[in-house]
């Protein structure tokens, strides 16, 4: 095997690993870029935020799943 096909073999399982990782955790989770699109999506934060990763990935900043999810006219302020 050559060093290309060894590299993307590595990436590969690196790749599975942390797609194991990310959809079995019973944490949801999810990533985003530096311009706050979201990237990932947990299985688990679907079952949280009732948001499913089509709808999200790729297609949605962070601040507007949250105001989805949590809409600005039922937050309440608490005072600490």
């Amino acid at each position: 095997m050559n060093n290309a096909v060894k590299s993307k073999s590595r990436t590969q399982k690196s790749e599975n690993r942390f797609c194991s990782f990310f959809d079995r955790s019973d944490d949801g989770m999810m990533l985003m870029d530096c311009s706050g699109i979201i990237r990932e999506w947990s299985s688990e934060f679907e079952r949280i935020t009732g948001l499913i990763k089509e709808m999200v990935i790729g297609k949605m900043h962070l601040w507007e799943a949250a105001e989805s999810v949590f809409p600005f006219e039922k937050r309440t302020r608490v005072e600490v």
